[in-house]
């Protein structure tokens, strides 16, 4: 699979020649195979037709339901599990509404067939979920669908959709593709005054905000914090930077009756008279998140600007001047997750962090590095990937880029037949200790060649960097190729713009390298750190 450069095949009944225009402006150096306006019915029953002799990076469908109309539900989802194996990732648009007339017998029965293609197609999705999209027609096309669809284009050149319609499939694809290859929102950095509650805390006072109760400002409010727990629940984390009185704005979090949003979803906040984008770039330092995983959230265009300006890689979507309006903007936002499958790890990604702040704090009490690393009572497991763990491994694979070793990018089934393939050897990595569980969080993929080891991938959370856990990884390296009777590991780094502190890492650890080509004899074999319990299964 090749994200930075994809194939797309576009696949409807209609004249999709502007959203391919769109997918080449959006998605970078990708190639769009379009199909003949009103031939879906056709490539479909014809399994021998040309289109599906190639295999392609990524699939999108978004047919009427008109070009379908002749199958079966049952036949139709043959025809979709058949050519979902023409592609890695795949995008299915549903089918638009069963009937606009008054629903008698006859469309109310066209619209049950509707709600049954969008309910196969949406399973479909949900047996790979972070690799298939399932993307309902209205989300696309918003509730104003009479401005949005054209008469004049239909019939001049059977394009069914005004192109902002297709703009947003555009943008969709683009962040559907940013997620699966690590440029995902992490972290959402809030404003407080009239963008997470109605009003000025420092002159209102925390009682006369609008927030929830029977005022129209206040239910909008109380549905942008619930908006923002929604993507809490998908693993994104919030923080908060607002210039305010940090004891007054924490006084309205935890006094507020409506408040929906609790001090502790917030992972961390700056709350000072600073400027909002050193605030920012302090919060990502603390956090150890990289600037172009940040979404800034802040209802003063002048504030938007600055950080901007500032921080270009922070993702600042422009809120409407309406506050009524910025709940209905927030719903369909592209900027986060929009993968409908979450980990484990995702989760529970705020209270590592938390986890994480307690670790720095202990970290003082100790004179030296080794004496914390001691203090900390680690435990590293080391085992085979097995079914169980395959989705957050590659979550870690595609998602990882600081300690990355060569920035392979695999989806879940790529990177199970990696596994399985003879000669080939993956393991993951989860570390946990006194303070809790940093879940899985690094890989280890060894391939058998002559009489050494390949280090593949050597993929690590930036979560635990800097804790041996890295030294552990070599050593189980070098312990397997001797438990294998085999005589060395040698490692290539590839560079990239964001992994050198992996080329760092391998230079400390290892006295034998040359053009990024690093070298381990076995002989050479030294024990796991000490401090460190280190748990291990090998094949």
């Amino acid at each position: 699979m090749s994200l930075e450069a994809p194939r797309i095949l576009l696949l409807s009944d209609v004249n999709m020649a502007n959203a391919a225009a769109w997918l080449k402006k959006k998605v970078k150096s990708c190639v769009v195979q379009e199909v003949p306006f009103n031939q879906i019915h056709v490539l479909l029953i014809d399994e021998e037709h040309a289109i599906w002799k190639n295999r392609y990076d990524i699939l999108i469908w978004w047919c009427r339901k008109e070009a379908v109309a002749s199958f079966t539900t049952e036949e139709l989802k043959k025809h979709v599990e058949r050519i979902s194996n023409k592609a890695d990732v795949s995008i299915w648009i549903g089918f638009g509404g069963g009937t606009d007339n008054p629903v008698d017998q006859f469309h109310l029965s066209l619209r049950k067939r509707v709600y049954e293609l969008n309910d196969m197609l949406a399973e479909h999705c949900m047996e790979q979920p972070t690799q298939r999209l399932y993307v309902p027609e209205e989300y696309l096309i918003g509730n104003n669908w009479e401005e949005k669809i054209s008469a004049d284009l239909w019939y001049h050149t059977k394009t069914l959709w005004h192109k902002s319609v297709y703009e947003r499939l555009a943008e969709l694809t683009q962040n559907f593709i940013k997620e699966l290859t690590g440029g995902a929102v992490k972290l959402i950095v809030c404003d407080l005054d009239d963008t997470l509650w109605g009003g000025i805390v420092g002159d209102d006072g925390w009682q006369n905000l609008h927030l929830g109760g029977h005022d129209a400002l206040g239910e909008a409010f109380a549905d942008i914090q619930m908006q923002l727990l929604e993507w809490k629940r998908r693993g994104v984390m919030l923080a908060i930077v607002s210039k305010n009185e940090e004891e007054t704005a924490l006084e309205a979090i935890r006094r507020h009756p409506e408040m929906r949003l609790k001090e502790d979803d917030f992972v961390g906040w700056k709350i000072n008279w600073n400027d909002k984008a050193e605030n920012i770039e302090t919060l990502a330092r603390e956090l150890n998140i990289g600037l172009q995983h940040i979404m800034f959230l802040d209802d003063n265009p002048a504030e938007r600007i600055r950080v901007k300006q500032a921080l270009p890689e922070v993702m600042v979507p422009e809120l409407p001047s309406n506050k009524l309006a910025v709940p209905f903007y927030l719903k369909t936002c592209l900027y986060v997750p929009i993968i409908n499958r979450i980990s484990k790890e995702d989760k529970e990604r705020a209270v590592l962090y938390h986890q994480e702040q307690a670790r720095r704090q202990a970290a003082v009490l100790h004179s030296s590095k080794e004496d914390w690393i001691r203090s900390l009572e680690m435990k590293v497991m080391i085992v085979p990937l097995n079914e169980e763990n395959l989705m957050r491994a590659s979550q870690l694979l595609n998602k990882t880029n600081q300690m990355n070793l060569r920035t392979r990018r695999m989806s879940e089934q790529e990177l199970w037949r990696w596994a399985k393939a003879e000669g080939n050897l993956l393991y993951t990595v989860s570390v946990e200790d006194r303070f809790g569980s940093a879940g899985l969080t690094g890989l280890l993929g060894l391939r058998i060649e002559k009489n050494g080891l390949i280090l593949e991938d050597f993929v690590l959370s930036c979560r635990v960097m800097g804790r041996q856990v890295e030294a552990c990884m070599i050593t189980f390296a070098l312990k397997l190729a001797a438990h294998l009777n085999l005589k060395y590991v040698i490692a290539e780094f590839i560079p990239t713009a964001k992994n050198n502190p992996c080329k760092e890492l391998f230079s400390s650890l290892c006295n034998n390298n040359q053009d990024f080509v690093f070298s381990w004899e076995v002989t050479n074999l030294k024990n796991y750190p000490p401090g460190i319990t280190v748990v291990e299964e090998m094949n």
